[in-house]
């Protein structure tokens, strides 16, 4: 959706196939910090994101489980930010790990019973692997 009916570009579009495939791409994140993947926002979204496409497949009288593949594309170089571990703190300028991969990518299932973020962990636990350190429980 364009930001203002003016705008020209957009930054996320997401189609819908007689196939009862979800498609969609949205650049928002990577576009917002170009050098950081900031992960607790990725997670957040992508898990946000997997309810509603859930919720519009049901909707559509189509029953889980679906299956879901994500991705995220140009990412090399850019720092993984992520949040403290418990009674720690980062200092302001902290840099990240660097991921070393252009791309992640995992698929997997969901079936609308599983809390929602577990069904993306695979996905979650790439992107700390393509920047080189595990993901915290």
């Amino acid at each position: 959706m364009p930001f203002s009916p003016e705008a020209l570009e957009t930054r996320s579009v997401a189609f819908v196939f007689q196939t009862s495939e979800v498609w969609a791409i949205d650049t928002w994140l990577l576009a917002a910090a170009p050098s950081d993947l900031v992960i607790v926002d990725i997670e957040r979204l992508f898990t946000q994101r997997l309810q509603e496409y859930a919720a519009f497949l049901t909707h559509l009288g189509l029953q889980p489980p679906y299956h879901w593949i994500a991705g995220l594309i140009g990412i090399k170089d850019r720092r993984l930010q992520r949040p403290p571990p418990p009674g720690q703190m980062w200092f302001p300028g902290w840099p990240g790990s660097q991921c070393l991969s252009e791309t992640v990518q995992k698929e997997g299932e969901y079936d609308t019973q599983q809390e929602r973020s577990s069904a993306l962990i695979p996905f979650f636990k790439a992107i700390f692997d393509a920047c080189g350190i595990p993901r915290p429980d």
